[in-house]
């Protein structure tokens, strides 16, 4: 089974979808280095830095981005930014009844609201090294991309 990775805005309440992430940031974060910057479904970074889908950026009318098919240390420490960043609350499908959580700053620990965890506790996410601990240490080896020219 692949693994998602769901990042979600919970704080962020508003009539319009727009605001629920500063798009700009997310889009800077996720292009920085890029091989094709302006392809927001895919994100590859050279040197072995890995690759990845994302989804949600491009419609920008969610509270929730997914990371899927990825892989490679350059790639998560690029979730990690926008989940620190955003103030965001990460979590990912492991095929548990209730998927594991997980914010990067303390003071959001207990500031999630429960709906969003099913009241579950969130862990407190340390580092990208404590993030792919969490999320699974392989996900730090980037995955084989075949480009078809």
């Amino acid at each position: 089974m692949g693994l998602d990775v769901f990042l979600f805005n919970p704080r962020l309440q508003s009539e319009e979808p727009n605001d629920y992430w500063d798009w700009d940031v997310v889009t800077e974060i996720l292009a920085r280095d890029a091989k094709d910057p302006d392809n927001l479904y895919f994100f590859e970074y050279p040197d072995g830095g890995g690759a990845g889908e994302v989804f949600g950026l491009v419609e920008r009318r969610d509270q929730s981005l997914t990371f899927a098919h990825f892989g490679g240390r350059t790639f998560m420490a690029r979730m990690f930014e926008i989940t620190h960043r955003t103030r965001s609350l990460i979590y990912w499908t492991d095929g548990a009844a209730s998927p594991p959580y997980g914010v990067t700053h303390e003071d959001l620990v207990e500031a999630v609201p429960d709906e969003f965890t099913k009241g579950e506790r969130p862990h407190l996410i340390r580092d990208l090294d404590h993030m792919a601990e969490l999320i699974g240490r392989h996900k730090l080896t980037p995955m084989t991309y075949i480009h078809c020219i």
